[in-house]
């Protein structure tokens, strides 16, 4: 921040010298980090949006990817996939809770997105449980494999991932977990006190179900056929990440659901 026209000037040169952003001036510190707010607000309100409407998607079997990419052709603010928020997005709107409480003021449409987003976890853990259901399993009893621990796909960074969080979920319904990132390495998942193997087909084996947590590229190419081979029939797939083509999931003999994809036939 600045604190005064030669400040500014001398951010300015140092900011441009690594950022291609336009620099925009504003009034004081306390305007700059409400902007900041309101950017990760913003974020958090449309992914809320596509949250809700995704589930209302599923009970009414329709795809709501389908819905997204149709309205998206329309809309210049486009609405993002469903899924869970990554950690700062939801810690940061809290922030701003705070000081309008403090100020007397409510912000209902940003408390009620936080509510929105914070239950998804608890939609997935209904989806797994259909899913472990549908093979006629017992959720609390099973093999659970998480493909991704990246806070985002094809990038190795573990800082604010919200698959931590689901995991811990699954851990204390009982279920046993694995966890699968081929962009960390069999070492590194280890350190961090997760259950995993050296290649994908050995972490999947023996297992009920597969989570797809994080859309790396490289689970867009699984090969359904061998995954099958290696898991307990009849195996699941939970993708939370819209990565698998549903049809061909429930082709090679997958139980599938998918976040807001309410047209899965098994």
């Amino acid at each position: 921040g600045a604190i005064d026209e030669d400040s500014y000037r001398r951010a300015e040169e140092i900011l441009t010298t690594f950022s291609k952003d336009k620099i925009i001036k504003v009034r004081n510190m306390r305007t700059a980090e409400t902007v900041t707010l309101l950017k990760i607000i913003y974020q958090d309100v449309k992914k809320a949006l596509a949250n809700e409407i995704s589930e209302l998607c599923e009970k009414m079997r329709i795809d709501f990817m389908e819905v997204m990419h149709s309205a998206n052709a329309q809309l210049k603010s486009q609405i993002p996939p469903p899924g869970i928020v990554e950690e700062h997005y939801s810690k940061d709107p809290y922030l701003l809770i705070s000081e309008a409480e403090s100020l007397r003021v409510k912000l209902r449409v940003v408390s009620a997105s936080r509510k929105v987003n914070e239950t998804v976890y608890k939609r997935v853990l209904k989806l797994l449980r259909d899913a472990i259901r549908s093979c006629g399993k017992t959720a609390s009893r099973a093999r659970v494999l998480i493909l991704g621990l990246s806070s985002i796909p094809n990038l190795k960074n573990i800082e604010g991932s919200p698959v931590r969080q689901l995991i811990s979920t699954l851990q204390r319904k009982g279920m046993s977990i694995r966890v699968y990132d081929p962009l960390f390495s069999y070492k590194e998942l280890l350190e961090m006190g997760y259950e995993t193997e050296r290649s994908l087909l050995q972490a999947a084996r023996d297992t009920d179900c597969i989570i797809i947590a994080v859309g790396h590229d490289r689970f867009k190419r699984l090969s359904l056929k061998r995954l099958k081979m290696v898991m307990r029939k009849p195996a699941a797939i939970v993708d939370l990440d819209h990565v698998l083509n549903y049809k061909e999931a429930e082709r090679e003999g997958f139980i599938y659901r998918g976040l807001g994809r309410g047209v899965w036939s098994r």
